[in-house]
């Protein structure tokens, strides 16, 4: 290959690949961190913000909590930052762009371990809803992803320039509907509700019953602290003023009664409670809330189910704690 040829495909290799990081920057523009960024920013104030993962998405219905709510207090709108597929990082990030909405009240609704166990931030886990740590507030998420690790917070910043690496999953998402189009053509529908095939979810929990309780249990044992976000948003929610409620959030009879009825569950949510308190926050047991029937999938309640819940929840007191240190 003469100097020229090969020059000029290496031309071509590269404008192909800048067009490629263009078209998956424009597919990109309406994600869900973008359209919850833009909810924010065009949000006029709030009385009561909502933030967690898609169990919050899904059980809360603010007109049911805004009713209930002005049938004791004049508090006025509230906004739900929920969003599927997060962690507490993303949660903070959100969190810390609301908190500007100058709400009086903060809910997070949380799910099984999630206010204490390890969140994993390898590259394949930095994925879809998670890939907002590259471009809300880089410094934080570097914080948070790389805080002892020199190289690959370098290898942060540089990833965060490429599309083609933060915005990955706007192409796999539509390869993965064609791939069920596929998969399920000429069979029975499989039930869809609103956030997937049920199916989906019946799988979820991360570890067996006897490793959940084994860990609940080194929790207690080992004093192991609340995550970095987590204390972040409690810290950040008690300095702009705002009460916050830490909502242990409802779950199926036949989650309950494999994972939270039990005697390691039960100190576990002791140890927690504790915790949260020491930062200023009050805890709700809401896991046992509501019955199988209001639930649409194995954890997401149905829209009936979240007229309920976020009624009754709009009657829950915020009891202010002093935080201790």
């Amino acid at each position: 290959m003469t100097r020229r040829a090969f020059l000029v495909q290496f031309a071509l290799s590269a404008a192909l690949v800048v067009l490629l990081n263009v078209a998956i920057a424009r597919l990109a523009v309406n994600s869900v961190p973008r359209q919850l960024l833009r909810t924010i920013a065009a949000s006029p104030p709030v009385s009561a913000l909502f933030v967690g993962n898609s169990l919050v998405v899904a059980a809360i219905d603010s007109n049911a909590y805004e009713q209930a709510r002005a049938r004791t207090t004049r508090e006025g709108r509230t906004l739900n930052i929920g969003m599927g597929s997060s962690s507490p990082i993303e949660h903070d990030l959100l969190l810390r762009r609301a908190l500007g909405l100058r709400p009086a009240r903060v809910i997070y609704g949380f799910f099984d371990t999630q206010l204490t166990a390890r969140i994993e931030n390898r590259w394949s886990d930095l994925f879809g809803n998670r890939a907002m740590v590259f471009y809300v507030d880089p410094s934080m998420g570097l914080r948070y992803i790389a805080p002892d690790s020199p190289w690959r917070a370098l290898e942060f910043r540089l990833l965060a320039r490429v599309p083609m690496f933060v915005e990955r999953a706007s192409i796999w998402a539509r390869i993965e509907k064609g791939r069920r189009r596929l998969r399920d053509f000429g069979i029975r529908p499989r039930q869809v509700a609103r956030f997937g095939q049920v199916g989906d979810f019946r799988e979820i929990e991360p570890l067996d019953a006897a490793a959940f309780r084994q860990y609940c249990a080194s929790v207690v044992a080992e004093q192991v602290p609340l995550v970095p976000p987590v204390i972040d948003m409690l810290e950040q929610a008690r300095q702009a003023g705002a009460d916050t409620l830490v909502v242990e959030m409802p779950q199926a009879a036949r989650h309950r009664a494999q994972y939270y009825d039990t005697p390691e569950w039960a100190a576990y949510r002791e140890y927690v409670t504790a915790a949260v308190r020491r930062y200023g926050a009050s805890y709700q047991r809401a896991s046992d809330w509501m019955a199988d029937e209001a639930f649409e999938d194995e954890i997401h309640l149905s829209p009936a189910g979240a007229r309920a819940f976020s009624a009754r929840l709009a009657t829950v007191p915020v009891d202010i704690q002093t935080p201790r240190r």
